[in-house]
């Protein structure tokens, strides 16, 4: 039988779906957590309340950051594939605080790399299935060429579940047509380890908005995510999912450039990386890049020597040509 658990001090308590009044408070925090297990509703308060209608209220989420919670009851994320994609969201996840390692497990069949993630406190398993029967959102980052066995092992268990495909070139529909959960589709990048990913999403056709509101706020912490039609997820692909390689090639040519000039090697990554990522804030910032460009380029000075010898290379045509060959590749993979 369910039994009512308490909410913290400040909030009024729980209570069964068919109670809630007219409106209650609901917490204006970042994180969503589902707190709804078909029973009950495991609401817990803190400060920073905010009315809310009765059709606003949604009694499978609430907003609970991971830092205001003490009974380790939290959303479960699972993540299906600990490779580069898997492990570096993992990683963000605990890096930016936003889930408790406890709230987080992690499949995959190298046990290997599961040893490596075990030992920052996630949960690991090499059981897909339970896997998701354990978790409340699931994150799929395996190769496409896998998705359609890890949907068919899954499907049983999918019900009430929301999944959020990484895989590149898989379309919802494909997905949809797999399981019964809810489908969410992502493009990340592997930055998301140091909380930096740039990452769009689209929504399937079973997704309700507050899964896409969660996602956003998920993808959020350990980056900068937009929502975009999912015919737009090929470019996002080949743009900013491909991206890190495309400025990685740049600073690796920086890089031998600094060393062969007599600067050990270290020390010329470190200025490569810090230029590239202080370039990147400063772009996020001002917007407009040609502007930046000349801003930088003094006439008669050092870097406009530099900049010639990149437009003789037509380095900026070969970049475009580089992201539209990805992108055409992506759509040759699209299913």
């Amino acid at each position: 039988m369910w039994s009512r658990r308490r909410g913290l001090n400040s909030g009024p308590p729980p209570c069964w779906p068919h109670e809630i009044p007219r409106w209650r408070f609901q917490p204006s925090f970042e994180l969503v957590y589902r707190l709804s297990y078909g029973g009950p509703i495991f609401t817990k308060y803190h400060t920073n309340y905010k009315p809310i209608s009765r059709t606003e209220w949604n009694p499978r989420y609430t907003f609970i950051p991971s830092s205001h919670r003490n009974d380790g009851v939290g959303m479960k994320i699972g993540i299906i594939g600990a490779g580069n994609l898997g492990s570096s969201l993992a990683r963000g996840f605990l890096k930016s605080g936003t889930i408790n390692a406890n709230d987080l497990k992690i499949s995959d069949i190298n046990e290997k790399k599961l040893n490596a993630l075990a030992s920052l406190g996630m949960k690991t398993t090499t059981n897909n299935k339970q896997l998701v029967e354990d978790s409340d959102v699931v994150f799929i980052a395996v190769k496409p060429g896998m998705m359609d066995s890890v949907l068919k092992e899954t499907k049983n268990v999918s019900s009430d579940r929301l999944f959020v495909s990484v895989a590149a070139g898989v379309s919802t529909e494909f997905i949809e047509k797999r399981t019964k959960a809810r489908v969410i589709r992502v493009m990340p990048n592997i930055c998301g380890e140091v909380a930096e990913m740039a990452s769009c999403y689209s929504l399937g056709r079973t997704a309700i908005p507050e899964d896409g509101e969660l996602i956003e706020q998920l993808l959020n912490s350990i980056g900068t995510a937009f929502k975009v039609d999912e015919g737009l997820m090929e470019t996002v692909t080949g743009l900013s999912g491909s991206g890190p390689a495309y400025f990685y090639f740049f600073m690796k040519g920086l890089q031998n450039a600094g060393v062969e000039l007599g600067l050990p090697s270290d020390i010329a990554l470190k200025l490569v990386a810090q230029t590239a990522k202080g370039a990147g804030e400063m772009a996020m910032t001002h917007g407009d890049l040609e502007k930046l460009i000349k801003n930088v380029c003094t006439p008669g000075g050092t870097t406009i020597e530099g900049v010639k010898m990149l437009e003789k290379g037509k380095v900026e045509e070969s970049v475009e040509k580089a992201v539209k060959a990805a992108v055409k590749r992506a759509r040759e993979l699209l299913r």
